[in-house]
């Protein structure tokens, strides 16, 4: 069982090890799942095993990168990963990548700020992993932040040209 174990943490190493950004937790369990390493108890349970011995950090929103102690594992126990896993995580960023292509991901977001001082509100696009631009702004309420997020999704296209358009003359 132990044998088993260390598979599924090597196999989500290498997965994380592969991208470029932060990968999301939900999408290093669809891999397991997809690829049948393992199912989704398993996944997670290995996630978690490598986030708690250090090897993974959380960099926020449930999304992952590998630590100095995470790299240095994964080059002293490179054998363990095979080339079939290299093939399976070639495959599953080759499909993610041209999901990811075919839209631009728009996110909307406010966190509210301690003692009522109002809410942050987040806003970015990004195409193909390519942030075009992020903007964080203070609001009063939540009702702002809320109408902001939700014009954002809309019309982000205008925002971004209105911006540009804006800056540049």
């Amino acid at each position: 069982m132990a044998e088993l174990d260390l598979i599924y943490e090597m196999a989500e190493l290498g997965l994380i090890s592969k991208s470029a950004d932060p990968v999301r937790g939900i999408t290093i369990i669809s891999f397991m799942t997809n690829y049948d390493y393992c199912d989704y108890f398993k996944a997670a349970l290995a996630l978690e095993t490598l986030r708690k011995a250090g090897l993974v950090h959380d960099s926020g929103h449930d999304s992952f990168t590998l630590t100095e102690k995470g790299h240095k594992t994964l080059e002293g126990l490179h054998d363990r990963i095979t080339p079939g896993m290299e093939a399976d995580y070639k495959d599953f960023y080759k499909k993610n990548n041209e999901l990811n292509e075919k839209k631009s991901t728009i996110r909307a977001r406010y966190d509210a700020l301690s003692g009522g001082r109002g809410f942050i509100v987040h806003l970015s696009c990004k195409k193909s992993r390519h942030t075009l631009f992020e903007i964080n702004m203070h609001v009063m309420t939540k009702e702002q932040a809320e109408n902001i997020c939700m014009n954002f999704k809309v019309r982000y296209n205008r925002t971004y040209e209105a911006i540009m358009d804006e800056l540049m003359n």
